[in-house]
């Protein structure tokens, strides 16, 4: 998912996004949840930092494989993680990792 400088993502409803998440422009996520549900390393990056209803984290991949990774920082209002890693990575946050398996 890119948003591109100038450009506006505003959810009309829950999405899923498989690759990575670059936001440089502006996200409004109206309530709606955002999953990752890739097969391989995913990153949530951009100039622009995301703000989520509900982050959802189901990555498949192998393990190694498997992890969502933050370049930048988020909010959120809740986050689950039902597969793969959740690693806040390069956030002004301390850094975590999540696993379920």
């Amino acid at each position: 998912m890119l948003i591109d400088v100038g450009g506006t993502l505003n959810l009309a409803a829950d999405i899923t996004v498989s690759g990575n998440w670059t936001n440089n422009g502006t996200f409004n996520n109206n309530g709606f949840k955002v999953t990752f549900d890739g097969a391989s390393n995913q990153t949530i990056g951009g100039s622009n930092p995301s703000a989520f209803a509900t982050l959802a984290i189901s990555n498949t991949g192998a393990s190694g494989n498997n992890t969502v990774s933050l370049a930048q920082s988020i909010s959120d209002t809740a986050l689950n993680v039902t597969s793969g890693i959740f690693d806040q990575g390069a956030s002004s946050q301390p850094r975590q990792r999540r696993n379920h398996d």
